[in-house]
């Protein structure tokens, strides 16, 4: 414990440790999401715009979904009433800021970002030392291991996660009002602090666990008076959530959303799959965001890893739970703001609602009077896990952001780019809905030539066979079917199958479901083009592994449908 005892105590060396370790995010540039959001500022044609500055987090919508998907920005496969779209204006007014200042300068923004995630290790600072003494090593270890801790790297470097560091800063100050509120200063409203992170992003609902918790496990006086603190609470997240269905917001018919007012089992089902795996996520530096290219084996693993971090987390932590109250207080909130996030697919920037309880219980754990030997090894084995390794583990993932988002990004610079593209349809026979469209859009904001459209016929994480029937036929069977993983099932649930005959009809193919699985996926589809195969106005391309290349580099090429009566064999890309 010798070289904790030298640690510095001032509340901004977290801080500082914190800005270190994510800097070299700012390096990440655009990917993903934060293309779109580029997009839709900058006001470049496509099927999103124009729209308002607010609406930045507007992804599918029944309105939408005919354009979305015969410009190919959604995969064939997507149900027509998807609706993915959140009321987020406070974040996107910081996006809004950004792009009246720097439109131009990704880093700029990610420093921007980079900011914010300073505020959240001051705010954690603060409740550390609101409750556990300010400048005093249990504080200051806790506010260390939060600053530094792996998983925030994604949350911060993925410009379009801004929303949840706004609502996390905004959720730690809610949960500082309510301790000062049962403390008896009431200057402070922390349920209408808690109204103003929910402009910023439903994650604030997160924060709600640690008040309940405190109410639950730290709290003096009569059980009903303790939960009657909670009341307004509930109002706020009660009449929030109404009017925010009511103005028509929220996720339906997607595949990686478990809404519990639409579908009570089946968001139970993914608690109890998702929660291990974010828990373990919480403690460990393995990133849980391999979840959505994985297979059942591979989601058994990260919930087995889970529950075996779950039972070494009792046994290191289960003297202080016996005996701390506030160690009780930030394990049931730490597990409580975890459950929000269960509703989707797990994520590393999914975890960050539970860094306070992993603050406050590793924190205790360092100031703890350790008799037994093995306990004592157990913590020092913990603290290393939770500072040096941690910190070089999120300095990696800081600093490999870009190169790691290049399967989505590189697809900008390996589309065909001659005079021919604007009368094109690009047909990537694999390819995936992130690469494909998002290059598109890429390419409208750096004023290139963009396709007509595109249209992906079957996934590049999954091996298929192509064989062609005729002159305007292909017929593709995925190996494990279509939507085998979490990334492939966004714009559908696979609780809304197919049926043989199934026809979707798109301006250059129809799309027929040949064959089903058992769970209703497509098996094998018929893609019905409505011109030859070799007309010009058709670019056949596809996105495979690079022959002799690095593990996980993608390139576009050009390919070359087979001929009638042929079968060609595709690669998956993992």
């Amino acid at each position: 414990m010798a070289p904790l005892e030298r640690l510095p105590r001032h509340p901004l060396f977290a801080v500082a440790c914190g800005l270190l370790v994510v800097l070299p995010t700012i390096g990440a540039g655009w990917f993903m999401d934060d293309v779109l959001v580029r997009a839709k500022l900058l006001g470049i044609d496509s099927p999103w715009t124009p729209a308002p500055w607010w609406d930045l987090y507007t992804f599918a919508r029944p309105d939408l979904n005919p354009t979305l998907l015969a410009a190919g920005h959604h995969p064939w496969w997507a149900a027509p009433e998807l609706k993915m779209t959140f009321f987020r204006p406070l974040a996107a007014a910081t996006h809004w800021l950004d792009y009246r200042l720097w439109p131009h300068s990704a880093a700029l923004q990610h420093l921007h970002s980079v900011l914010w995630y300073g505020l959240t290790v001051a705010v954690v600072g603060r409740l550390l030392a609101r409750l556990h003494g300010p400048r005093t090593l249990a504080t200051a270890v806790g506010a260390l291991a939060f600053a530094v801790a792996t998983p925030h790297a994604l949350t911060v470097g993925w410009l379009a996660g801004r929303n949840t560091l706004i609502a996390f800063v905004i959720g730690g100050l809610a949960l500082a009002a309510h301790l000062r509120a049962r403390g008896g200063d009431r200057r402070f409203a922390p349920a209408g602090l808690v109204i103003v992170g929910l402009f910023a992003s439903e994650a604030t609902l997160g924060i709600i666990g640690y008040i309940f918790a405190w109410q639950v496990c730290v709290e003096q006086g009569p059980w009903r008076r303790r939960l009657a603190a909670l009341a307004p609470y509930a109002v706020v997240v009660i009449v929030w959530r109404v009017l925010y269905v009511q103005a028509g917001f929220g996720a339906m018919h997607g595949g990686i959303y478990h809404d519990p007012a639409t579908d009570l089992p089946d968001f139970i089902a993914a608690v109890a799959s998702h929660l291990p795996a974010l828990f373990g996520a919480r403690w460990l530096p393995i990133p849980v965001d391999l979840w959505a290219f994985g297979t059942p084996a591979l989601h058994a693993a990260f919930i087995g890893l889970g529950l075996a971090v779950a039972a070494l987390f009792a046994l290191i932590f289960g003297r202080l739970l016996r005996t701390e109250p506030l160690a009780r207080f930030w394990a049931l909130g730490l597990v409580l703001a975890l459950l929000p996030f269960t509703a989707t697919m797990p994520m590393d920037r999914l975890v960050l609602f539970a860094g306070p309880g992993f603050a406050g219980l590793v924190g205790l754990l360092a100031a703890a009077q350790l008799e037994r030997p093995a306990r004592r090894r157990g913590r020092t084995a913990l603290l290393v896990l939770c500072l040096p390794v941690a910190a070089l583990f999120g300095l990696a993932r800081a600093a490999t952001l870009g190169p790691a988002s290049a399967a989505n990004t590189g697809g900008l610079a390996q589309a065909p780019r001659d005079a021919a593209v604007p009368q094109q349809t690009f047909v990537y026979v694999a390819g995936t809905f992130h690469r494909t469209h998002y290059t598109t859009l890429m390419r409208r904001i750096a004023g290139e030539p963009a396709p007509r459209r595109s249209v992906v016929l079957t996934s590049m994480f999954d091996g298929a066979a192509v064989t062609r029937l005729d002159d305007d036929t292909l017929v593709v069977e995925p190996d494990r079917g279509y939507m085998a993983i979490d990334l492939d099932r966004i714009h559908r649930r696979p609780a809304e199958p197919f049926t043989v005959g199934d026809r979707i009809e798109l301006p250059d193919v129809a799309v027929e479901v040949l064959a089903v699985t058992a769970d209703g996926r497509p098996a094998r589809a018929a893609f019905h083009f409505r011109v030859p195969l070799a007309d010009p106005g058709l670019r056949w391309l596809v996105v495979a592994p690079v022959e002799g290349g690095p593990l996980g580099a993608l390139e576009t090429r050009a390919f070359e449908p087979p001929a009638v009566g042929e079968t060609l064999r595709l690669r998956s890309v993992l």
